[in-house]
Order: structure tokens, then C-alpha cells, then sequence
């Protein structure tokens, strides 16, 4: 039995003044589901992330919270359902790494309840999971691209929220910190929670997610298993790359080896 989705996309639009970035996107994530976004650049993955959160105003369509208009929700019902990763990393205050994973808890206390036995847990546990108990009275403003990064993930996650988008989470981070991040945000997913994450690196994609989605020119141009999205044929039309795609004996997953310019 399929179940229902925790946040979905239904013929979204959207435009900046009179480009139009996102152009009838659906768009299902349910429970159980780590589905990686992948396209060229400028397709649309950041835009769609926000735009699923009600974040940027669509143009047409509409994004649906377990079943519910997004736009009849307030920002507060949304934060304790969905959390978002933004790309940025930048520190612009001298919080330390504990109190900014701490705001993941804001959405789930009262303007004046402080936090209780429940609140602390999720925190340590986020703490924990992203390997930032170590600086965690540091100063953010200290720390390097990548810690900062790690940080704002435990802050995503002490959020607790079902479902996790996540904008080039393994960006700023060093080979080892991207493969444990993936590994979590698949064991999220095998928990449960639903995980959207916008993806670069395809080889990573293809071995760690359970779905892919290509966006290109603002539109799903295909969804499934990595099996059939990434395809050399797919890999051509969107990316404009001529590449090899195979499986590889030790891991079992899809590798892409990208040969030249299509």
C-alpha cells in the first residue's frame, strides 16, 4: 500500500517578474523516501525547495503538507512538519554552534515556554548525529565552511520535522562528512521521514538515494529509481554530457563517468 505524501507539488509554478523558473512541477515525497533533485544548474532545485515550503509565492499550482494547502497553514504549523537546509552557510551573528542547533526546537515551544527534557534530547541527539558536539561552544563565526554547514544540519534536525529538504547539503563538506550525511539522511528516511535533497555529485545521488528526480528547464523530465533516471540517454538530453553508466561489484550502486561536453 502506497502511502500518502508528507509534501507534495501539484502543477507548481513559479516566476521571477517574467521568467518563468518552475513550470508545472509535481512532485510526490512520502514517508520512507530519500529522493535526490538533481539538473543542471539554473533548472530550478533551490526555487522548487523553497517553493514546496511556501517560502516563494507560486505562480500556478500548488504545494500540499499532508494533504493540506500550504497556504492554509501559518509558517509555524509548517516549521513543525518541514525543515529546510538552506545552500547558504554564512554566520552573520556570534551564536554559539548549541544555541543555533537549539532554534531547531523554536517551532515546537510557546513565545514564552522554555525548553524541556524532550527539547534538550533532540538537541544532543542532533548534535550527536552531525559529529558537532565537539565545537558546540564555539562561536559560529569561527568555524570553518563545513563545520558551519554540519551545524545547520543539527539544526534541521533537532527541528524533528517529518519531512527534510535539503539545498547542496554536501557542499562546503570533505568526502568523509558527505558520506556520513548521506548515510543519515537514508537512515532518516528508512525511519521514516521523508528526505528531498538537491544533489550535484550523481555517483553519490545514485548510491545513496532510493529515488531520483531530474529537473531540467524548470520541469521534471523524469522520476524513479536511480536505475531508470540515470540513464546515458537522460544524462545527454539534460546535463548535455555524454557519459557511461554502470554498476558498480563492490557497492552495487550506479556510477557516472562523464567522458565529454554532448
Amino acid at each position: 500500500m502506497v502511502s500518502e505524501p508528507i509534501l507534495e507539488a501539484r502543477g507548481l509554478s513559479f516566476a521571477y517578474d517574467a521568467a518563468e523558473v518552475l513550470r508545472e512541477v509535481s512532485l510526490a515525497l512520502r514517508p520512507g523516501e530519500f529522493v535526490g533533485l538533481i539538473g543542471p544548474n539554473g533548472s530550478g532545485k533551490s526555487t522548487l525547495l523553497r517553493a514546496l515550503l511556501g517560502l516563494l509565492p507560486a505562480k500556478r499550482g500548488e504545494a500540499r503538507l499532508k494533504g493540506r494547502k500550504l497556504a492554509d497553514l501559518s509558517r509555524l504549523e509548517i516549521a513543525r512538519t518541514a525543515a529546510l537546509l538552506p545552500q547558504e552557510t554564512a554566520a552573520g551573528f556570534a551564536f554559539s554552534a548549541l544555541e543555533v542547533v537549539a532554534m531547531g526546537r523554536n517551532p515546537h515551544l510557546g513565545r514564552f515556554r522554555p525548553e524541556g527534557a524532550h527539547d534538550r534530547e533532540a538537541i544532543q541527539w542532533a548534535l550527536k548525529a552531525t559529529g558537532t558536539e565537539a565545537f558546540a561552544a564555539r562561536p559560529v563565526t569561527e568555524l570553518s565552511g563545513g563545520e558551519r554547514q554540519r551545524v545547520l544540519i543539527a539544526r534541521a534536525l533537532a527541528q524533528e520535522a517529518e519531512a527534510l529538504l535539503l539545498d547542496e547539503p554536501t557542499a562546503s563538506l570533505d568526502v568523509a562528512h558527505q558520506l556520513e550525511l548521506l548515510k543519515l539522511a537514508r537512515k532518516l528516511a528508512a525511519d521514516g521521514r521523508a528526505v528531498l535533497a538537491a544533489l550535484h555529485d550523481l555517483g553519490l545521488a545514485a548510491r545513496f538515494c532510493t529515488r531520483l528526480a531530474i529537473l531540467s528547464e524548470g520541469r521534471i523530465a523524469a522520476d524513479g529509481p536511480p536505475e531508470a533516471v540515470l540513464t546515458e540517454a537522460n544524462l545527454a538530453a539534460h546535463f548535455r554530457i555524454k557519459a557511461r553508466v554502470r554498476r558498480e561489484a563492490e557497492t552495487g550502486a550506479l556510477s557516472v563517468l562523464p567522458l565529454e561536453p554532448e
